[in-house]
């Protein structure tokens, strides 16, 4: 008895480990938390959502993944291109084709890999960095995600139309944000893309402030979220800037995962950072415009 006790135990003990073993082999197939790679899944689905059709989607590392999934995953309409073509193309090859063939999209989506058999100078993320203005990044799972645009935007990528004049001194024609953030949610962080025709040059500096305000804290604030930087993070000066030239300035905006539910209003204006001064709104509307009212649950 005390023998076939034993076996039975054995026996018992082994099946647990096969059981394991076999729920071990499922999620490392089928579990994107278990994934060997990225989660191809997801990142088409990504792509899907907020990718346009004059949109091109980049990668620097030839993944026969990516080539299924971009197949049976993706509903976008973007098109797709391995660059660097061959293995460690130079950078100036590189940089030709990227420089023939970008403008032809507005905005360009990168999925950038490390990889000392490919891409090894990582000649594609070097040339984005050095001619493009960056929009977004996004992590999804382990794969990062990089959205690009030329400095000098078209009117056509203005997805929300939204005027308000400052002054005289610039007048802002809309916005973007990537992702859409439909609905909201707090801890969700956005690129919000603000479109301006300066008007005239100023004596100082300028600001732009963009804040999320909501319901009052304890401490009886109402801003939930800021940034407030320089143009094109300093790249641009009101002092100099291009009075009827259409400029794309873009900011982060960073729900608090601890945002409170209610309603949230997205401003923007532009101050002086020396004195705290804020240019009216013409018409004395106050001081700044309102670009959305969006719902936190």
């Amino acid at each position: 008895p005390a023998r076939l006790v034993n076996r039975l135990i054995a026996g018992v003990g082994v099946g647990g480990i096969l059981l394991l073993s076999a729920v071990g082999l499922l999620n490392y197939q089928f579990n994107p938390e278990f994934a060997r790679g990225p989660d191809w899944l997801r990142i088409m689905q990504t792509l899907s959502e907020q990718t346009a059709d004059d949109d091109l989607i980049i990668r620097n590392f030839p993944d026969p993944a990516f080539d299924y999934s971009y197949e049976h995953d993706y509903s976008g309409g973007a098109a797709q291109v391995l660059l660097p073509a061959t293995r460690s193309a130079p950078y100036e090859e590189v940089a030709g084709q990227l420089a023939t063939l970008t403008p032809a999209y507005q905005y360009l989506w990168f999925l950038p890999v490390r990889s000392e058999s490919w891409d090894s100078g990582q000649t594609v993320s070097h040339w984005l960095a050095a001619e493009r203005q960056p929009i977004s990044d996004q992590w999804i799972g382990i794969q990062r995600l990089y959205q690009y645009a030329a400095w000098q935007p078209s009117p056509d990528q203005i997805a929300n139309p939204h005027t308000a004049q400052f002054g005289e001194v610039a007048r802002l024609e809309g916005y973007r944000l990537t992702p859409p953030l439909d609905p909201w949610q707090p801890g969700a962080a956005v690129a919000v893309e603000l479109f301006w025709t300066p008007l005239a040059r100023t004596e100082s500096p300028l600001k732009v402030f963009l804040h999320l305000l909501g319901p009052q804290a304890p401490d009886g604030s109402i801003i939930w979220a800021q940034d407030d930087r320089f143009p094109q993070e300093g790249r641009v000066s009101t002092q100099s800037w291009e009075p009827g030239v259409l400029l794309r300035d873009v900011y982060t905006l960073a729900i608090p995962p601890d945002a409170p539910p209610g309603e949230y209003t997205l401003v923007v204006g532009l101050y002086d950072p020396t004195t705290g001064a804020r240019v009216p709104l013409a018409g004395g509307s106050g001081d700044s415009a309102p670009l959305l009212t969006a719902t936190l649950p």
